[in-house]
């Protein structure tokens, strides 16, 4: 049998019967593992759920074969599971753990019942808090507006040796970029459509689908510059270029909204009663709680406190309320350093000691009082309590079927990345755009505009040959490599930056003028290293889950029913 999926979840025992074997009934035992039932709904329900992800007909025959040997592999893994948590009630520290999970589901069924339960809020309590705290129901004054970005390109000082001539490269890539936010702004005031103007020159990715649409926002919100401008420019304008850190913007302003007083609405009034309703809970709370504390029975074990602290034992016990519920010398030792460091003390006394265990008597009141109350007793808390070992037992499983020890040397790894190589290697590497031109001048002409702040996707909708609705798409080459344009071409494109512009290529097309837009790399050891680390974990993991798998099944008493599995009959889909 092939070794599949280790933990698969329980699925649903109802049976889709088809085919020669819709006589079988669903709990007919299809297998026994060391006495435990695997029934032919099981193996039914899987094998459906299986067939969903297959494609060849010829392993169809297959399925009930893989489902049925990932079932038997569920119940060895059960009957374990099912032994760790046996083990786990045993486990005094886990048992502590256990508790104070359940505490929680306990304390919210006490809170639900005995707090929110009697909290009520009324229509007149709610008018009167707005007239009483109108301030924190106003309106801030908002602007919604659109803008394109015009982005200052990176000066290359990569050689420069003077702060003189680095200056005059920063303001050489500024005068640029503000010179191209100047035509935009231009045509914009002129009246070209304001969408094709963002899609044509906007940097700004994140907003250039939306028509650079920035919603409302309030003052303040964006940088100084920028929401100097918004919040001063009547609806309806177009402004710029605006200069901020991020580049030159032109923005146009949609809508202003003044600063105003909410008024006491449908949504007002649902958060101001849930204001008030959290107002009463606390209130209640901490009333419930006050008397629990008061009316609570405290025993220390005052041998315990009087002795050296390095001296006790993790389950000795420290504090008892209401002669049942127990605080360990563990809680106390954890709370121990926080304590000392709150009170800025070195060492404690006795009573230091048990005035800091009074501040963590809090969970065993609860606990006691949802004792008293039988919520503990409750069918869902027991639940919690099976559903949190369980858990615990599940995690401790998985670590057993790793191997948690293993650690891949940089020798393994670098060994992999060497053997995977064309995994980490990027093909085609280059987004190009391109025009082509049949006369040198021209190109260098059109070219000297592009550089001037022309639109480089204009000019190839402009001036690349042939029809219309080639010169739509044609200019764009999206991701090329070495063999897609020819090696002349290829190595001009991988000379540039992207956002640069070439100077006039001559290929057998003609001349072309190339603009980088993009480059992919390819990825270095150091960038897939985790990845490789957690690939080679998992491999090593599996072997051992399928060691440990074996194992299991060559100890454990696996009775198959062959006849009824022979006579199953996988559907075929669809």
């Amino acid at each position: 049998m092939k070794k599949i999926a280790l933990l698969l979840p329980l699925l649903s025992l109802t049976a889709c019967l088809f085919g020669s074997s819709k006589m079988i009934q669903p709990d007919a035992r299809v297998a026994s593992v060391d006495g435990r039932l695997i029934t032919f709904g099981n193996l039914d329900s899987l094998v459906i759920s299986m067939d969903t992800k297959i494609d060849k007909e010829e392993t169809r025959e297959n399925l009930k074969e893989d489902a049925l040997d990932s079932l038997i592999i569920e119940k060895l893994t059960e009957i374990r599971i099912d032994s760790i948590m046996a083990e786990l009630d045993h486990d005094w520290e886990f048992v502590q753990k256990r508790k104070a999970s359940v505490g929680e589901a306990a304390n919210k069924i006490l809170f639900d019942e005995k707090i929110k339960a009697n909290i009520s809020v009324d229509s007149a309590s709610v008018t009167e808090y707005y007239e009483n705290n109108k301030s924190n129901f106003v309106e801030r004054e908002q602007v919604k507006a659109r803008h394109i970005l015009i982005r200052r390109p990176a000066p290359d000082t990569a050689d420069v040796k003077t702060e003189k001539q680095k200056k005059k490269k920063i303001k050489e890539a500024d005068d640029f970029a503000r010179k191209r936010a100047d035509a935009v702004l231009n045509k914009a005031l002129a009246g070209s459509d304001w969408d094709s103007l963002v899609t044509a020159y906007s940097e700004d990715k994140t907003n250039s689908s939306k028509g650079g649409d920035l919603g409302y926002f309030l003052r303040g919100r964006m940088v100084p510059e920028f929401d100097s401008v918004a919040f001063s420019t009547p609806p309806g304008k177009i402004v710029g270029p605006v200069s901020t850190t991020f580049g030159y913007h032109i923005i146009r302003v949609d809508d202003y909204k003044p600063q105003h007083q909410k008024p006491l609405d449908d949504d007002i009034r649902t958060q101001i009663d849930d204001i008030l309703r959290r107002e009463q809970e606390k209130t209640t709370a901490t009333a419930f709680l006050d008397s629990l504390k008061a009316n609570g029975v405290y025993q220390f074990n005052e041998e315990v406190l009087a002795s050296d602290d390095s001296l006790q034992s993790p389950d000795t016990w420290v504090m008892s309320v209401n002669s049942s519920d127990t605080l360990f010398y563990k809680n106390y030792a954890d709370a121990l350093p926080r304590y000392k460091k709150w009170k800025q003390l070195e060492t404690l006394t006795v009573d230091d000691k048990k005035e800091m265990l009074t501040y963590l008597q809090t969970n065993l009141l609860l606990y006691s009082a949802t004792k008293t109350l039988g919520y503990i007793d409750r069918q869902e808390i027991k639940d919690s309590s099976y559903d949190f070992t369980r858990r615990e037992a599940g995690v401790i499983m998985e670590n057993y079927l790793r191997d948690m020890d293993y650690n891949p040397s940089d020798e393994e790894i670098e060994t992999y990345y060497n053997e995977h190589l064309s995994d980490y290697t990027v093909e085609r590497k280059l987004n190009v755009y391109h025009i082509i031109f049949q006369d040198e001048k021209q190109a260098e002409a059109i070219r000297d505009s592009i550089l001037a702040g022309a639109d480089f996707v204009e000019m190839a909708k402009r001036y690349y040959p042939g029809e219309p609705e080639i010169r739509e798409v044609a200019y764009n080459l999206d991701y090329i490599g070495p063999r897609d344009m020819g090696d002349v071409f290829y190595a001009a494109a991988n000379k540039l930056k992207p956002g640069e512009i070439s100077n006039p290529v001559k290929t057998d097309w003609g001349y072309h003028i190339i603009k980088l837009v993009n480059r992919k790399e390819d990825k270095t050891l150091s960038q897939v290293r985790p990845g490789i680390k957690s690939a080679l974990k998992n491999n090593r993991n599996s072997i051992k889950k399928a060691g440990i798998v074996d194992q299991w099944m060559k100890n454990a008493k696996i009775d198959i029913n062959h006849k009824l599995v022979n006579k199953y009959r996988p559907a075929a889909q669809g």
